[in-house]
């Protein structure tokens, strides 16, 4: 349930809210792993949350200045209340039902344009999270590891994000974003795990006619920063995950009102790349041709 209302005049934009959230969970998984049971599992939660954004209208529909403050609210998911099996460093993962929500305060402040060419937003956070949920050890049985979710620690996250839109002339556009994030386990003194580098792309977009042509780059530097769970995941490890950059070009043309084509090549600089946290290495270069036809 949520209720949220909003006061405007020439110089200010007020929103406020209010929600409240409850959750139940129940499973049965009724299994054995490594002749460890794991029985029936209920647990539920519940919380309120509120917020307050204000923005400035520096010039009325092209500029304003916002910030606000808001409390964040996530109850435990399926994954973390019911997983079950065998984790990455040698042991199996067993429910917790005692797991709590966790709870974040956050504030956010940016600056947002939007003028005939170009349109803009850059902003700025800090979020202070409370019961945040990590993998621990707990225990042996039977000669194996145990490992379970848990309301453990306290962490921050900051960050900048920015992101531009410009048209210098008719039919093509230049985009381009950046995002910065850096995460602490406040409880354990480290960082927090699978925290993304610093990443962004830029992208060429023409359109004339029945053709279109687009380029893009995506770029990540490598994330050195890592958390002791993360050097004991194979998905990261002691040395973290490397950067890269990427280029993808793509371009298309409808021949007739019933079809058309697309062209494009993916990877083009054949990088060996996969994203902080994912343990999947993406494809190498790739041809795409494609037929798109459209039923009326």
């Amino acid at each position: 349930m949520f209720a949220q209302d909003q006061y405007e005049n020439d110089l200010f934009i007020i929103i406020g809210g209010l929600r409240y959230s409850h959750f139940n969970f129940s499973a049965l998984p009724e299994m054995t792993v490594r002749n460890i049971s794991i029985d029936e599992i209920n647990a539920s939660s519940s919380g309120f949350c509120g917020s307050l954004n204000v923005a400035l209208k520096v010039v009325k529909n092209r500029l304003n200045i916002y910030g606000g403050i808001s409390q964040g609210f996530r109850a435990p998911n399926a994954n973390d209340l019911s997983a079950v099996g065998l984790v990455s460093n040698f042991g199996v993962e067993i429910p917790n039902s005692k797991l709590r929500s966790e709870k974040s305060i956050n504030y956010e402040a940016g600056v947002k344009g939007n003028f005939s060419n170009v349109n803009f937003r850059v902003s700025t956070y800090y979020m202070r999270l409370y019961d945040y949920i990590t993998r621990e050890a707990s225990g042996i049985e039977d000669g194996t590891n145990l490992f379970k979710k848990v309301n453990s620690a306290e962490g921050e996250l900051s960050g900048v994000n920015f992101s531009v839109s410009v048209h210098p002339f008719y039919n093509f556009t230049i985009n381009s974003a950046a995002s910065y994030t850096i995460g602490n386990n406040l409880s354990e003194g480290e960082p927090l795990s699978k925290i993304p580098p610093f990443r962004g792309g830029l992208s060429f977009d023409y359109n004339y006619s029945d053709y279109w042509l687009n380029s893009t780059v995506e770029f990540s530097f490598s994330q050195k920063r890592i958390s002791s769970n993360d050097k004991a995941d194979s998905r990261i490890g002691n040395t973290g995950t490397p950067g890269y950059t990427v280029w993808d070009v793509r371009g298309g043309f409808r021949f007739s009102e019933w079809g058309s084509m697309v062209l494009g090549v993916e990877n083009i600089l054949n990088q060996l790349y996969k994203v902080h946290g994912s343990g999947i290495y993406s494809t190498g270069r790739s041809f795409i041709v494609s037929l798109n036809i459209d039923f009326k």
